[in-house]
C-alpha cells in the first residue's frame, strides 16, 4: 500500500483547528504550513513526473521544477496550479526557516490550507 500525501493535509488541518494539543502553539501551526505545502507538492509532482513531462533529481531543486512545470504551461488551469504551489512554498519555507511573526501566523496557516486544498481539488479535475 503506498503513502497518501493527502493525509498530510489533514495532519495540517487537525493541527490549525487544536494547535495546543500536541505542543507548543507556534510549532504546531508552522508544522501546519509545511504539512500542507508538502500534501500539495507531492501531489503536484506526481501529476507532473506521471506524464513524463518533467525529470526530477530526486533533490531540493525539485521543488522549483516541479512549481516551473506548472507555472510555464499553455493551460490556464495548470498554471494557476504553479501560481498557487509557489505561493504555497513561499509560505512553507518561511515556516521552516524564518521566524514568523505570531500575529501572521494563523492567517498564515489558513491561507495555506486553503492554497493547498485548492491545490488538490485542481489537480484532482485534471486526472491526478
Amino acid at each position: 500500500m503506498s503513502f497518501d500525501w493527502g493525509d498530510f493535509l489533514e495532519i495540517a488541518r487537525r493541527l490549525a483547528a487544536d494547535p495546543t494539543s500536541v505542543g507548543p502553539e507556534e510549532a504546531a501551526l508552522q508544522t501546519a504550513i509545511s504539512r500542507a505545502y508538502y500534501a500539495a507538492f507531492h501531489h503536484a509532482r506526481r501529476f507532473a513526473q506521471g506524464r513524463g513531462d518533467v525529470r526530477l533529481t530526486e533533490r531540493g531543486e525539485d521543488h522549483s521544477l516541479v512549481i516551473r512545470y506548472f507555472q510555464e504551461s499553455r493551460e490556464r488551469q495548470r498554471e494557476k496550479i504553479g501560481t498557487d504551489l509557489d505561493r504555497l512554498y513561499d509560505h512553507r519555507r518561511k515556516a521552516d526557516y524564518k521566524r514568523p511573526l505570531r500575529e501572521n501566523l494563523p492567517s498564515k496557516v489558513q491561507a495555506s490550507l486553503v492554497i493547498a486544498s485548492r491545490i488538490l481539488e485542481a489537480l484532482g479535475a485534471l486526472g491526478s
